[in-house]
């Protein structure tokens, strides 16, 4: 019974020692499971940081350029409103002359033989009233 009990304490023996080899290697296999998740974490972590940042960056650029934008579109319209004013004082100017050719026309041909004759005796040839004319002419 001796032998009995010395082989199965020396079969005990190397199976603890056997799980005590086998926790010792699953410990290290945890750890290093471990270990390389926490570095894993922390590298996706930081690549998450950078992402944020380069996010951040993007936001503060596209503000700029909308900005920029922003303030180009004013010039523009200020630029459309200065042609718009230009235009409508052209087209006042052009219907202040038509006005005022169509006044003078119009006087010009109101004038009498006896008003010709008074202009024509205060000036010296050619006279500015048949100038007139012929402009009218």
């Amino acid at each position: 019974a001796t032998t009995k009990f010395a082989e199965s304490h020396a079969m005990v023996t190397q199976v603890a020692a056997g799980l005590s080899a086998f926790h010792a290697a699953c410990e290290g296999m945890v750890e290093a499971d471990l270990t390389a998740n926490l570095e894993e974490s922390a590298r996706l972590h930081e690549l998450a940081a950078e992402n944020v940042e380069e996010d951040l960056r993007m936001r503060e650029q596209w503000k700029k350029a909308k900005g920029t934008l922003d303030g180009a579109k004013s010039e523009h319209d200020i630029a459309a409103d200065e042609f718009k004013t230009m235009e409508t004082a052209e087209e006042s100017t052009m219907n202040l002359l038509m006005s005022m050719a169509q006044e003078a026309e119009h006087a010009v041909d109101s004038l009498t033989k006896k008003d010709l004759a008074e202009l024509r005796a205060f000036s010296k040839p050619p006279y500015p009233v048949d100038v007139i004319f012929d402009m009218l002419a």
